[in-house]
């Protein structure tokens, strides 16, 4: 298993039992790994739904931390947030 998945996993293990330090570690590392806004969105959807913790707090503040680009700290924009669906380089 590869530090991407290894990193995938523990995010969605930490989001499920509402351990914020530990997801943003393993946001960090997975995208230290290559891993892509949407591989960490289609996670954080998958433990959502087996979610142990009922955080509202912990929902949004994992959102806000995906949606971090965290070499930059420029938000990236979801395919909902721009009229056109594009990504961080602009509009298509």
């Amino acid at each position: 298993m590869d530090d991407k998945v290894r990193a995938l996993i523990g995010m969605g293990a930490a989001f499920s039992v509402g351990a914020l330090s530990n997801f943003e570690e393993q946001v960090k590392v997975a995208k230290e790994h290559g891993a892509t806004v949407e591989e960490l969105g289609e996670v954080l959807s998958i433990a959502r739904a087996t979610k142990l913790s009922g955080s509202m707090e912990m929902d949004s503040l994992a959102e806000e931390r995906i949606k971090t680009n965290s070499k930059t700290e420029l938000k990236i924009l979801s395919t909902s947030d721009s009229a056109c669906g594009c990504g961080p380089e602009g509009c298509c």
